[in-house]
């Protein structure tokens, strides 16, 4: 079930490619925002399918004001770029596909947004461990099973917090580097790394400012979202991590310490500043945060 809403104050955008059990999860958590009038979502269907995408939101038992639109397989970067570029509200909301909100994570990010204009605010993101090996089902299902024939399901999303403790909850590395960066003034000028993908919020208008993803880097599925943070900060954005927490349903990937490296020295040679190539580096474990801080620091 669909519903509108004219003049939203956030706009939740969703790139979404083959992934329907877990969008279904996605959806229908945002269908238990207690803000439900003050929000839309824009799920951007990069896949060649559409009828997929249309299963599912077709099959919500709530009703969400929700629009799809298609991409045709442009990678993340576009996808979310063409996700802002249909937004209604003043606030955007990136949230990925496979990412399970708590019932707050909409009121939490208002209040974030509420003194500042510049700010970029990153939500808590808890990686269920379970489901790192939980291939989508096929055909499509309305829960998802994981190791140990661990689950989640519609019901159990009234108690996000009480599920996750059964389904091996924990912080992935970039998230405790987004901690780790908040926490500690030393890192100050590494902040921009709490813009990841997912449960991240900013206005607009800061978004156009910088002109939104960079395109430049083909049609890669990771890396654009800390490389946005990157020109945001340059731009005057203020980061913040708040108290919303989602809940990632990963799927363990095995070329992230290929695609990480590529990806930075790609954005090094772009911007003129061979220190950046560094960043792949930290990502994949290979050097300390303040060997990162202290190289991008000069």
């Amino acid at each position: 079930m669909v519903t509108s809403t004219d003049k939203p104050a956030v706009s939740v955008v969703i790139p979404s490619v083959g992934r329907p059990t877990r969008l279904f999860l996605t959806l229908s958590a945002l269908c238990r925002q207690i803000t439900s009038d003050q929000f839309d979502v824009i799920v951007v269907d990069d896949s060649a399918d559409h009828r997929t995408i249309a299963d599912v939101t077709d099959s919500l038992d709530r009703p969400l004001p929700l629009r799809t639109i298609h991409t045709g397989g442009l990678g993340a970067a576009s996808a979310r770029n063409a996700g802002a570029r249909a937004a209604r509200g003043q606030l955007l909301l990136f949230l990925d596909d496979d990412t399970v909100a708590d019932d707050l994570v909409i009121e939490r990010h208002i209040q974030a947004h509420s003194r500042n204009e510049v700010t970029v605010a990153h939500g808590v993101v808890i990686d269920l461990t379970a489901f790192t090996s939980a291939a989508e089902p096929v055909p499509p299902a309305r829960r998802l099973t994981g190791l140990r024939d661990r689950h989640l399901a519609l019901e159990d999303l009234g108690n996000l917090p009480l599920a996750a403790r059964r389904l091996g909850p924990r912080r992935s590395f970039i998230e405790r580097t987004a901690q780790a960066v908040v926490a500690d003034d030393r890192y100050e000028s590494l902040r921009w790394l709490l813009c990841i993908g997912t449960n991240t919020s900013m206005p607009r208008a800061l978004f156009e400012k910088v002109n939104g993803f960079d395109t430049h880097y083909d049609r890669r599925w990771g890396g654009e979202d800390l490389e946005l943070g990157l020109r945001l900060m340059t731009a005057g954005a203020q980061f913040t991590s708040i108290d919303a927490t989602a809940y990632h349903l990963p799927l363990a990937r095995g070329d992230v310490s290929q695609v990480l490296p590529a990806f930075w020295r790609t954005v090094a040679e772009r911007q003129g500043r061979p220190p950046l190539a560094l960043v792949g580096d930290f990502l994949c474990g290979d050097i300390p945060l303040e060997t990162l801080a202290a190289h991008l620091s000069t």
